[in-house]
């Protein structure tokens, strides 16, 4: 499981130049959206098992969401391991 985000917007508004010399402008594209964030979940065949899409970022509350429809696609007995990295909503206090 992990969280990623894409976005319409460049990220990098400097570059590398010669002293002196003129810097093209960098083209902005207009694209109609700002941010995605994407969380997913893979079971042990790689096969995607649940995801959600939000608008520009995860909180502590559609994580716990995203947990849910996770827990939803399996049976009350099984149990489930869930790997995360350091993003603080997984160590949120509503999460434990």
């Amino acid at each position: 499981m992990d969280e990623a985000v894409f976005t319409g917007r460049l990220q990098s508004k400097i570059v590398w130049a010669l002293a002196g010399k003129k810097v093209p402008t960098i083209y902005k594209p207009r694209i109609g959206f700002k941010a995605i964030a994407v969380t997913g979940g893979i079971n042990m065949k790689g096969e995607m098992i649940a995801y959600t899409l939000n608008d520009y970022s995860v909180d502590t509350d559609k994580f716990i969401t995203f947990l849910a429809i996770l827990r939803s696609k399996f049976s009350c007995g099984i149990r489930l391991y869930v790997f995360l990295d350091n993003l603080s909503v997984h160590h949120s206090h509503k999460v434990r």
